[in-house]
């Protein structure tokens, strides 16, 4: 292997890092060679080799223990939401935005899983609508509402569906907030909200993938009339 000699070393020494994982089949819960030895692999000090670990096991890509080498990680959906909610926190995202994206890929998700749902998944999807039919307050809404949509995710059996869309759930929270908010003084009531849900949960029960999609464009076209209406500052909800 060429050793590095560009001049951003953490960077290029990071790359190899993964490089080499990919090479040896090293898989989670592996052991990284030693920093020493990935140091003289790659021609460069010990000191980039660690900056280097250290930037991969921010990404969770790696998992570091105190005095013992590093191992390999595979990255979940809490690292890249903590990728994602940077972003959106540092760039002009839009609630708009966001709906936008929840349209596409929540559309897609629901076909899929109107295609490949099991029967186990479709337990769990009814388990998943009667919580939603017995939240008795907003948070427990907004639970059952997450827990819900991540169950169309998981019967798609597409673990990038799962993952990316596990790493948004916990950003939408405020939005859902703000969304529900709107459709409330635009004067939405529980009722449709619910009968949206058990649409999804029919067509997805009955593998119908078109009539899924069509369900769960039919219900987040809710949350984008919840964003339309202006919410009293009073009534509005930031946390």
């Amino acid at each position: 292997m060429a050793a590095v000699r560009r001049a951003t070393l953490a960077d290029q020494v990071t790359d190899e890092i993964v490089a080499l994982i990919r090479q040896r089949g090293l898989r989670a819960g592996d052991a990284l060679p030693s920093s020493g030895e990935l140091a003289e692999e790659f021609g460069v000090s010990m000191s980039v080799v660690r900056e280097a670990v250290a930037g991969l096991s921010g990404m969770g890509v790696l998992h570091r223990h105190q005095g013992r080498e590093a191992v390999v990680a595979v990255p979940g959906s809490a690292d890249l939401e903590r990728l994602l909610r940077y972003r959106i926190d540092n760039v002009a995202i839009s609630d708009l935005d966001v709906q936008a994206y929840r349209e596409i890929v929540e559309t897609g998700s629901a076909w899929l899983a109107g295609r490949h749902a099991t029967d186990a998944d479709v337990e769990a999807l009814g388990l998943g609508l009667e919580r939603l039919r017995a939240a008795r307050t907003e948070d427990e809404l907004h639970d059952a509402d997450v827990n819900f949509h991540a169950l169309v995710a998981q019967a798609t059996g597409n673990d990038l569906l799962v993952t990316t869309l596990g790493a948004i759930a916990p950003l939408l929270r405020r939005q859902r907030r703000r969304v529900w908010r709107g459709w409330v003084v635009g004067g939405g009531e529980l009722g449709p909200v619910i009968e949206a849900h058990a649409a999804i949960f029919e067509a997805i029960r009955a593998r119908d993938p078109d009539g899924a999609a069509e369900a769960m464009r039919a219900h987040l076209s809710q949350p984008r009339s919840g964003l339309d209406v202006t919410v009293p500052e009073e009534d509005s909800d930031d946390s």
